[in-house]
């Protein structure tokens, strides 16, 4: 679900055509697009310019980073190290979205 909110945000405002050009983040991600060719963009790039920049980049960093690690070792496992399982819950995981979704302005 948060990762698709990135994904969506990302094709939100690389579509804008009358983007400000003086918002860096809407630059960063044209920039990316064209680099992919139009292609799908992993949201390793996408949290990278994120966190380089908007000032969201603690937040970024130190919560959504570390979760974004076990959602690939959940996906991932056997090629993966996780030792610290017990934060990872479905109520911690409800409380990152909404904290994440109150305070990134996401387009949508």
């Amino acid at each position: 679900m948060i990762e698709s909110r990135f994904q969506v945000d990302l094709e939100k405002r690389i579509s804008i055509k009358q983007s400000n050009i003086n918002d860096q983040l809407v630059n960063r991600f044209k920039l990316l697009n064209m680099k992919n060719a139009g292609n799908f963009i992993p949201i390793r790039e996408i949290i990278t310019v994120w966190e380089e920049e908007t000032p969201y980049h603690s937040l970024i960093r130190n919560y959504y980073k570390p979760w974004l690690y076990f959602r690939n070792w959940l996906a991932h496992g056997c090629y993966l190290q996780f030792n610290n399982l017990n934060k990872y819950d479905y109520p911690a995981a409800r409380n990152l979205a909404q904290l994440l979704f109150s305070t990134i302005p996401f387009e949508m």
